[in-house]
């Protein structure tokens, strides 16, 4: 614990949660004490600044800002203390595992489902999709290095409405797809299409269309024998289209949950029988929702399911919740549906398939757009009455947009300066499509810059590209993706963060058999470099305890900025430090490693 080391040498007062700092080289807020004394952060600042130890030998000053305590280091004893281990691991060649790296959460020793994708699977996947899915594997990633027992599940959504658009389409009104189209892109223009209808029906005073998809969809959510059928041949090509997309983007899965199968193992009928009991659930009282079953949930009537009878997605969602966290015992058939990139397995409910109990799992984490908190809030707390030790997380997130410039590249013509996706009207970028413009774009600027690049790296920097502009944002924000600002190679860019990882594995492997040395003293131009790889440790740990993505990716672009920035200043390979500068050098690319592999980016040593 570096940070607690320094804490320790300072003797800071046990509020102190110290941060690595923009201004000190660390620093710690004084606002949440300050309040509780009922003084002004300035003031507490001040006096607590005024009181601290500066060990001689480690700190060179301590100065209050403001309502902050900054803390400025020696840095060639901070070095000699923070990097001798990592010094040496990286001259002993030794690769440093998860193991080297601690770190607790309230994840960690636990059983966690965790779940992400959960696309209707009607259509291609497109960015908006893409966020939720690499949010989910750097979730994955992180609850692993975290020491949880993760398993990730994408449950489909393959009863709902959407899914009876595509069969309306393909079945009723005879779309075919006579351009041999990727099976889910076809589907995607489809479902476009049988919307386009609905408006133009609707326009001329009629809902044939739409009577006869509600029609359909009740027979589905019945098991009408011959429509289901029908209906799990089109959600398996899909499914089998979208998993091909993602399986080549190295996202992993253990389980694909199928939507029909919580209706077909009873686990509505179970949770219904369960919500009644508890008397959550009953009959509407309120005038516009009679007919209705409803949940009584802080004073208000939450839709359960129609006058019809058909349930609502919230109902499924509180089975499937109920049933991962063990409040309804079920075991689920299972088969096997194919392979990840790691060559383990990935299983989907299957009827047919092998009865397995996958037992208790002891919190559950449910990516899902912030479009759905209503929706999740009102999951968890049913989860939380009816069993209070389990632990049901909802991670929210923004939507992603698309610039008007991308839209325009894409074909889609819109007038507003940036759109948000919708399948119904067709603005999607599909994820397909998007690595394709990415991989031509790349080859093309290469040709230009009379520079060769082969289909694979292309291929690895395009989903690269895409993951990194996902992630680096603060999930509950909402992002507009742009293909041109996405592919800067200088910038906050994956390209960006690329070429400095190769650059790094490049000088090393030119270094010729030069090993690297430890460090002495610090000259000026390694200072600044070696500031920001002090606490390296800790920038993991924060992106892995509070499940941040964009911790990760802010201080990996970090890392790169003051690696490029010593790179054009201090001379590496034939200078008089040369095997110093290489131990700096190879831990850079060491914690980039680290870094893009918590992220989930391909690593490629040549741009």
């Amino acid at each position: 614990m570096k940070l607690a080391f320094i804490k320790e040498k300072i003797a800071a007062p046990i509020w102190t949660e110290m941060t690595v700092s923009g201004y000190g080289d660390l620093a710690f807020p004084c606002f949440e004490e300050a309040k509780k004394r009922g003084i002004s952060p300035k003031q507490l600042a001040e006096e607590t600044a005024a009181k601290l130890r500066a060990d001689p030998d480690v700190i060179d000053r301590i100065e209050a800002t403001g309502g902050y305590v900054n803390v400025y280091l020696k840095l060639n004893k901070a070095l000699e203390i923070v990097l001798k281990d990592a010094i040496k691991d990286v001259i002993a060649s030794k690769l440093l595992d998860r193991s080297n790296i601690k770190i607790e959460s309230r994840f960690s020793g636990r059983r966690i489902l965790l779940e992400h994708t959960s696309v209707n699977p009607n259509k291609a996947l497109h960015l908006g999709h893409m966020r939720n899915v690499v949010l989910g594997d750097f979730i994955r990633r992180a609850l692993e290095v975290a020491g949880a027992s993760v398993s990730t599940a994408n449950f489909v959504e393959d009863t709902g409405a959407q899914v009876a658009d595509i069969v309306l389409g393909l079945k009723y009104l005879n779309k075919e797809n006579s351009d041999n189209l990727k099976f889910d892109e076809f589907c995607s223009r489809a479902y476009k299409e049988v919307n386009d209808a609905y408006v133009a029906e609707e326009k001329e005073g009629k809902d044939e269309l739409k009577r006869l998809r509600n029609e359909i969809l009740k027979k589905i959510e019945t098991g009408d024998e011959e429509l289901s059928e029908y209906t799990r041949g089109v959600v398996d090509k899909v499914l089998r289209a979208n998993m091909e997309t993602l399986l080549s983007q190295n996202i992993k899965y253990d389980f694909l949950n199928l939507e029909s199968n919580i209706i077909s193992e009873n686990l509505l009928d179970k949770s219904e029988s369960l919500l009644k009991g508890s008397h959550l659930l009953r009959e509407a009282k309120l005038e516009e929702t009679k007919g209705c079953m409803v949940l009584e949930m802080d004073g208000k009537e939450i839709v359960y399911s129609r006058q019809n009878g058909t349930r609502l997605y919230v109902a499924k969602d509180i089975a499937y919740a109920l049933w991962k966290h063990g409040i309804i015992e079920k075991k689920i058939h299972w088969s096997a549906f194919g392979k990840n990139y790691d060559d383990t397995d990935i299983f989907i409910s299957d009827v047919l398939g092998v009865e397995k109990n996958l037992g208790r799992f002891e919190g559950s984490i449910t990516v899902v757009d912030v479009r759905q908190d209503d929706e999740q809030k009102v999951v968890a707390n049913t989860v939380k009455i009816l069993s209070e030790d389990s632990d049901y997380t909802h991670y929210s997130y923004g939507v992603v947009n698309i610039s008007h410039n991308t839209a325009e590249k894409m074909g889609i013509n819109t007038a507003d300066k940036s759109i948000g996706m919708s399948g119904r009207r067709g603005y999607v970028i599909e994820v397909d499509q998007m690595i394709s413009k990415i991989e031509s774009k790349l080859k093309t600027e290469a040709v230009e810059r009379k520079e060769e690049i082969d289909d694979d790296r292309a291929a690895k920097l395009s989903s690269n590209i895409i993951k990194y502009e996902l992630l680096k944002t603060s999930p509950v924000k909402t992002i507009t993706f742009d293909i041109d600002e996405s592919t800067k190679l200088k910038g906050d860019t994956a390209l960006y963060i690329n070429y400095t990882y190769a650059r790094a594995v490049n000088i090393l492997k030119k270094a010729q058999g030069h090993k690297p040395a430890e460090l002495r003293e610090l000259e000026a131009d390694e200072g600044a470099l070696v500031k920001n790889l002090l606490f390296w440790e800790e920038k993991v740990k924060d992106a892995v305890a509070n499940l941040k993505a964009n911790v990760a990716c802010e201080y990996v672009h970090e890392v790169a900025d003051s690696f490029n920035v010593f790179y054009e200043k201090a001379k590496v390979l034939g200078s008089d430090r040369e095997n110093e500068r290489l131990a700096i050098v190879s831990l850079v690319e060491y914690v980039m490693r680290r870094l893009m592999d918590l992220i989930g980016l391909f690593k490629v040593e040549r741009i």
